[in-house]
């Protein structure tokens, strides 16, 4: 549970944001209620879709503010916490930990089992749910001065060159946009004197401001006869994302880059199990199986890499296990469990064999390109294991178990 801890501490510590660690562990402990490892997938990739919206959506906000008021002073400090992006994969990071912790023997699936495109979905989702409504808000209120404020209603008031009265029906659409913040502004300056407690209400300078500000805002709305058809649109506006210039393509290209270092990562596992002694072929994944052993036992054969005998032999039995568990498959000639009766067998003389051996791994290839283009003639080597067909089941007359390995 300590790296669980840590990794909320220092999250919490770095962005001056507060993940409640308690909570957070007893969702997790309730998806991992189930003893199947499919359903704790279910559980936890359902807290994450389910759960996280509201979460991401606060710190979202939390994260704009904080950057609001940064750019204000000048403060850099807002630049070194953590994206929307990097909270959302760093969220998902300590939920598979703190999974792990509970059940060691628990492997969590990659991003929660969330695909690349439903990440991107949440992610779009969470960015897209800070408003410009709380975006003016921030401003509004932990940016700008009073003076401030009546400089920008006055601004959407008057013409600077002409010192004239706008007209927001032949306004330009710039200057709208400037009158219907306005209207923004003062709306949210009403909510804020319903929010507040009588006497605040009553008798505080802040009250007394916030209607000073909001009679200035409403004689200039009225004085440039703003129309109902601003009001829609500055209600539209306000509820809509607010607009976040340079940042909309880069969140999205690190999660998918991390994704695909992901998949390089399994992709490169999944090559270097063909060199451990406790290989057994994924029936669900068979094809993948065959394919990828049938590449590297044709690199084997030209003589790349630099493969020791005993992992060489190693994979050589590997190879006959998928051969093996194919043909079980096809019904030709040897039944699932004396197949696996034979895989296991296999692993023992094996282990016994190579007691010290230390599994080789795809870093044996690393000056040879195993995306290179490998054609294998099934069709003559009657040893190369083939993908299962789906036509009913056939006796091979070829033996299938070797004498010796």
């Amino acid at each position: 549970m300590e790296k669980f801890y840590k990794m909320i501490d220092e999250f919490n510590a770095k962005n001056k944001y507060v993940i409640d660690k308690e909570d957070l562990f007893k969702q997790v402990e309730r998806a991992m209620k189930s003893p199947n490892y499919q359903k704790r997938d279910d559980a936890l990739k359902a807290m994450m879709t389910e759960g996280f919206p509201e979460i991401g959506a606060d710190y979202s906000a939390f994260l704009r503010k904080r950057e609001v008021i940064a750019m204000a002073k000048g403060d850099e400090s807002a630049k070194e916490a953590d994206g929307d992006d990097n909270f959302f994969m760093k969220y998902a990071n300590i939920i598979s930990a703190c999974a792990t912790a509970i059940d060691p023997s628990y492997r969590p699936k990659y991003m929660l089992g969330l695909t690349l495109e439903e990440s991107k979905t949440m992610l779009k989702n969470m960015m897209d749910s800070y408003t410009l409504r709380e975006d003016v808000r921030n401003e509004l209120l932990h940016v700008y001065t009073v003076d401030d404020t009546m400089a920008e209603i006055n601004r959407s008031r008057v013409d600077s060159k002409t010192n004239t009265v706008r007209n927001y029906a032949t306004a330009k659409p710039l200057e709208q946009m400037w009158i219907r913040t306005t209207y923004m502004r003062k709306e949210i300056l009403k909510d804020e004197l319903k929010n507040m407690g009588f006497w605040s209400w009553a008798f505080s300078s802040e009250a007394w401001t916030m209607r000073k500000i909001i009679r200035t805002a409403e004689r200039a709305l009225k004085d440039v006869k703003f129309t109902k058809e601003g009001v829609a649109e500055a209600k539209r506006e306000a509820s809509a994302p607010a607009p976040r210039p340079g940042v909309k393509i880069a969140p999205f290209n690190n999660i998918e880059s991390c994704y695909k270092e992901h998949w390089k990562q399994t992709e490169r596992e999944f090559k270097n199990s063909f060199f451990k002694i406790e290989y057994r072929p994924d029936l669900a994944k068979l094809k993948d199986h065959i394919k990828n052993a049938n590449e590297i036992r044709a690199m084997i054969k030209e003589g790349k890499g630099n493969l020791s005998p005993d992992a060489k032999e190693v994979f050589e039995m590997n190879y006959e296990k998928i051969r093996l568990v194919t043909n079980s498959m096809k019904g030709k000639g040897i039944s699932v469990a004396d197949a696996d009766s034979r895989c296991m067998q296999m692993e023992a003389e094996m282990a016994k064999k190579y007691a010290d051996y230390q599994p080789a791994t795809m870093d044996a290839f690393a000056k040879e390109s195993i995306k290179e283009s490998v054609k294998v003639n099934v069709e003559e080597n009657t040893n190369a294991p083939t993908e299962p067909k789906k036509e009913e089941p056939s006796i091979s007359k070829e033996p299938i178990v070797k004498d010796t390995i």
